[in-house]
């Protein structure tokens, strides 16, 4: 058995959705421990469903009303939201599309074409324990990316107690390729979702004593949307390529401690507070 998994690859701008209903059509990849849901719908449409655990709302493009509980918000913009546990509701109040991060509790996980990649339960991904109760408890929270980006900083993450994303601005240039970034990360996935122009994804899988699990290098050549999982342990860069726009979203399950522990990263630190035992005095 190779010691390295595959990379899920879903490429929903080639790809039948798994999910057609009521004006949207969603197109689901999953991870270990989460599911990335990208839907498309028209004006009017509607996604509503009950979720065991929270989940993050990404706007890509279009206006959103939702509802979750008694709790009710218009994203305008680029926004990103945190929908308690429980019963909620996505309006699209413009023809657009949207992203939702869901953890693998979640049943629609379930329907993602890559699920039988976890057959095994991916015993090298840490499981997802939950972070401490956001402060206030749950309750819907929104935020406006754009007054993010522009206090400056390459990474803003967000997370919930088991969730984080790291929403990037468009890119309006390709990306240097002299200046690229490649790292790993030994025991949690990464999904990097291309929401505009064309990506290439490069991984290396290390070399091990056992010559057996080497694989040769990938660079898997992405359009948007599209989701790539990357595996643990697997070295990796992202590169825009081309479009007059290139944007990306990555998400990661649990949070990333690293990014925790980095003053300043996590712009939702002060609502999701991070366990006392991994705060840096």
């Amino acid at each position: 058995m190779a010691k390295f998994r595959e990379p899920s690859i879903g490429r929903y701008y080639s790809e039948a959705p798994q999910i057609t209903a009521d004006g949207v059509r969603s197109w689901i990849t999953r991870g270990r421990n989460f599911a990335v849901i990208y839907s498309e719908g028209e004006a009017g449409a509607k996604i509503a469903d009950r979720f065991v655990d929270e989940q993050m709302v990404y706007m890509v493009e279009g206006r959103l009303r939702i509802t979750a509980g008694e709790d009710q918000a218009v994203l305008d913009g680029e926004s990103l939201a945190i929908l308690p546990p429980g019963t909620s509701e996505i309006e699209l109040l413009q023809a657009g599309a949207l992203v939702q991060i869901v953890t693998d509790a979640e049943a629609v996980a379930g329907l993602a074409p890559n699920a039988a990649t976890y057959g095994d339960g991916a015993p090298e991904v840490t499981p997802t324990q939950p972070w401490p109760m956001p402060v206030g408890c749950y309750q819907l929270r929104t935020y406006a990316l754009p007054g993010y980006y522009a206090s400056g900083g390459m990474v803003n993450a967000f997370r919930t107690r088991k969730l984080m994303v790291c929403p990037y601005p468009r890119f309006l240039e390709p990306r240097d390729e002299t200046a690229l970034t490649p790292h790993a990360h030994q025991d949690f996935e990464q999904a990097s979702i291309a929401l505009e122009g064309e990506w290439v994804h490069h991984l290396r899988v290390p070399w091990t004593p056992n010559r057996n699990d080497w694989r040769p290098d990938a660079h898997v050549e992405v359009d948007s949307p599209s989701t790539t999982i990357i595996p643990a342990g697997i070295v990796h860069t992202s590169q825009g390529i081309a479009g007059e726009g290139m944007r990306l979203l990555d998400a990661f399950s649990p949070p990333r401690v690293d990014f925790s522990q980095r003053p300043g990263v996590v712009r939702n630190a002060d609502d999701y507070p991070m366990p006392a035992e991994l705060a840096v005095a």
